[in-house]
């Protein structure tokens, strides 16, 4: 995703769209702010199509699942994805292709390189070393469950079942404590497996946080309007009563969580991420021009 934003001071373009729906104006306005080309942006995230995949009823075998948690950890260690996602190829050739066979084997030696790998792509984070090892114990709990329920598309189906096939009660199983909760995995970091294994939801990360934040989709308990990028902290509770109100947004707008998701986080994230960067001030006018906001 190879693009910058207008030199107008990033100003967002005009919503094409009479405001009589706000939700479906705001997507109007993104896909307008992101130019002809949004689809290709969206898609070029890979989400899309994973979504289209299990929406058909594909499954997905052990090592693509394996896969999808080991990038989501990914995201949680505080590289820029632009400089992560280079490395993925290298990434898949020292996990053997994810083949679970090896999971149980994994350990310190196997992050450390995984590490080196990262660095030499540029792409260590703070938490890069803590979430690498994590990683690989998150890999061995899958392959025990994977053993346990006949593979992970069996044991994600239980959980979800369990649930009564609400995605937002997996994630509160994978991502708070309790006995399903894996290594690694908070709130945001198991959506982004998921979204990453093609269910449809949202990443809570900080530029969804900052987005519902100024665009009044969600009120958090304490956030600082001031700062140009400052996003709300928040807790692994509000995070989930987050999810719900971005996801009845999402349905209001008569488009998926997932679409929800992409859109934003090509507005909000960082330019060598491959997003748009857009301020909190431009969101506040891009929310205004869809008639969020007065």
């Amino acid at each position: 995703m190879d693009y910058a934003p207008d030199t107008d001071d990033q100003a967002p373009m005009t919503c094409p769209t009479t405001p009589s729906n706000p939700p479906r104006a705001l997507i109007a306005a993104m896909q307008s702010l992101l130019g002809p080309s949004w689809s290709d942006k969206v898609a070029g995230l890979g989400q899309q199509r994973a979504l289209m995949d299990r929406q058909a009823g594909k499954r997905f075998h052990d090592a693509r699942l394996g896969e999808a948690f080991i990038q989501a950890i990914l995201t949680g260690t505080g590289a820029p994805w632009g400089r992560v996602r280079p490395a993925l190829d290298d990434v898949r050739a020292l996990l053997r292709d994810y083949d679970p066979s090896y999971w149980p084997t994994l350990n310190d030696g196997d992050s450390d390189a995984l590490y080196a790998c990262l660095k030499g792509h540029h792409a260590c984070g703070q938490r890069t070393r803590r979430m690498l090892r994590l990683g690989m114990q998150c890999l061995q709990v899958l392959h025990h469950h994977a053993g346990a329920y006949g593979s992970l598309e069996a044991f994600l189906a239980d959980r979800l079942k369990a649930h009564h096939s609400s995605v937002i009660g997996l994630l509160r199983d994978l991502g708070t404590p309790g006995p399903y909760k894996l290594p690694g995995m908070r709130v945001a970091i198991a959506a982004e497996a998921l979204k990453n294994a093609g269910f449809d939801t949202l990443k809570p990360d900080l530029h969804i946080r900052r987005f519902a934040a100024c665009l009044g989709i969600f009120a958090f308990r304490r956030w600082d309007a001031s700062k140009p990028y400052g996003a709300p902290p928040t807790s692994e509770g509000e995070t989930i009563r987050l999810l719900v109100a971005m996801h009845e947004f999402a349905v209001a707008a008569g488009v998926s969580d997932i679409t929800l998701d992409n859109l934003a986080w090509l507005v909000c994230s960082s330019l060598e991420g491959g997003g748009f960067h857009l301020p909190n001030q431009a969101l506040r006018k891009l929310g205004q021009s869809a008639g969020l906001l007065a």
